[in-house]
């Protein structure tokens, strides 16, 4: 397999382009809400057609038989459509032409040893009776069981028409995405620590230091109420003190019926 044609990390497309492709989408979607706590793959007794409904005819679930092969145990419609024949029970390799085969072969080992996850862009043989066809073929990997070989979740869109005669592909582009690395990625520990700043305190203090604190008046929500100054006890209108006598007679008296 040329270098040239393997790529990893993400794609940059057209996301009008994306858009035809939408069946891919779907079922990388529904294969990533599968995956477990750190990174665990779902095994094939996890997969509901249910959930792959929208996009179910153009879905294949493939076992590993030989290096780099893989033989279809189940194919949608669409799958089978380019190939002209029912797809299920015969290897992927079936679909491609003589030369894109070893770039197929080396990506089912990527798939099967190293839980990548692969995107393949096809282009379909031209001649006579055979439009424009171009195809992306995903191949998701699945937890290996304990006895049997490793399986693949894969799905195969077309753009185009197949023609009157079958079609076989050629591989333009191949990228790769390493899901055990990125999933270290974002949950790797820091190597050093790192202290921020206490960016509230120093505002604060930047405010108080830029502003004079003013103090907000009690009547702030009622009528300032009217100063007053008390005199001092024991100083009359004059100014001079007044002797205060206890009066005589008090103020309140008690009546008795025997008085």
């Amino acid at each position: 397999m040329t270098q040239d044609l393997f790529n990893l990390g993400l794609a940059r497309r057209d996301p009008a382009e994306e858009a035809r492709f939408i069946s891919l989408q779907r079922v990388r979607g529904y294969w990533e809400g599968l995956i477990g706590p750190g990174g665990a793959l779902p095994g094939p007794a996890a997969l509901d057609p249910r959930g792959l409904l929208p996009a179910l005819e153009d879905v294949f679930l493939a076992e590993r038989i030989g290096e780099g092969l893989l033989r279809l145990r189940i194919a949608g419609r669409r799958v089978s459509a380019p190939a002209g024949v029912d797809m299920q029970g015969l290897p992927l390799s079936a679909m491609f032409l003589a030369e894109a085969r070893p770039a197929l072969a080396h990506t089912v080992e990527r798939v099967c040893n190293h839980n990548s996850l692969v995107t393949m862009e096809l282009q379909a043989e031209g001649g006579f009776g055979r439009p424009a066809l171009t195809a992306r073929l995903l191949l998701l990997p699945l937890a290996a069981p304990l006895r049997g070989q490793p399986t693949v979740l894969g799905c195969l869109s077309t753009l185009g028409e197949t023609g009157r005669a079958p079609r076989r592909f050629m591989v333009t582009a191949v990228v790769e995405e390493r899901l055990g690395q990125r999933i270290r990625s974002a949950s790797a520990a820091p190597t050093h620590s790192v202290t921020l700043p206490d960016f509230g305190q120093s505002a604060l203090a930047q405010a108080r230091n830029n502003q004079t604190e003013e103090r907000v008046p009690d009547y702030i929500f009622a009528e300032k109420p009217a100063d007053f100054t008390a005199a001092p006890l024991g100083e009359g209108a004059g100014g001079e003190a007044q002797a205060t006598e206890p009066s005589a007679r008090p103020k309140l008296r008690l009546v008795h019926s025997s008085d």
